[in-house]
């Protein structure tokens, strides 16, 4: 495992380490933070070039740490291929200190991120809260690397998504943050699903439609 840190005060700083020093596609991390610090796991023997990347607008001194740990896979929900399993009704607590950035999401920004999943046996209704230390982002889809999947991406703190309707299936929540902080994550679900109600001639104060005690969802 290669850990690296670049520090420089409060300032932004990116790194990326690849096998090829002037070929970007050969990156295996690249990371932008403040401090910028992230491990690359299991890396095989070999040579390897590590790019630091500061401001553009100025120099700027930095500290670069880098260590060689022994070799271990990748924390559970660092990547799509070992999401977190949530329990609906149920936080999960984590930290965002060990993940690194390996999905993009479309509200947000190369930021680490923490992959998770949650399967539902019939159509509900889902609500989704996120909350952490700072501004938090949110990707939730039907298949984990496609972004095309999307069904919506929320950003806060806490961020939060709620979807009637949804069908029974297997999905993911993608969780990404600029802070390593600590966060945690619940899913809701709510059986049957609210059916909408379509609403019309409500041109005013007289003809309003009425909403029930129980809420709803309206249409028009």
């Amino acid at each position: 495992n290669v850990r690296v840190t670049a520090r420089a005060g409060t300032e932004r700083l990116t790194w990326a380490l690849r096998t090829s020093c002037s070929d970007a596609s050969t990156d295996l991390r690249c990371i932008q933070a403040g401090p910028a610090d992230g491990t690359v796991y299991q890396v095989p023997a070999g040579t390897y070039y590590l790019v630091v990347e500061g401001p553009s607008t100025r120099e700027v001194d930095f500290d670069l740490n880098v260590e060689l740990l022994p070799p271990s896979p990748p924390p559970a929900g660092d990547l799509c291929s070992d999401p977190i399993e949530l329990t609906p009704g149920t936080y999960h607590i984590g930290s965002f200190l060990d993940f690194q950035d390996d999905v993009d999401i479309s509200c947000g920004f190369r930021y680490r991120e923490a992959v998770h999943s949650f399967t539902i046996d019939e159509a509900s209704d889902v609500t989704i809260l996120l909350e952490g230390t700072a501004s938090t982002s949110m990707s939730l889809r039907t298949a984990c690397e496609d972004g095309a999947s999307q069904l919506i991406c929320a950003v806060g703190n806490p961020s939060r998504a709620r979807l009637r309707g949804l069908a029974a299936g297997t999905y993911y929540v993608i969780a990404e943050s600029p802070s390593g902080g600590s966060y945690r994550v619940r899913v809701e679900t709510s059986t049957p699903p609210t059916l909408p109600v379509a609403v019309s001639g409500n041109e005013d104060c007289s003809t309003a439609h009425v909403i029930p005690e129980t809420g709803g969802v309206f249409t028009g």
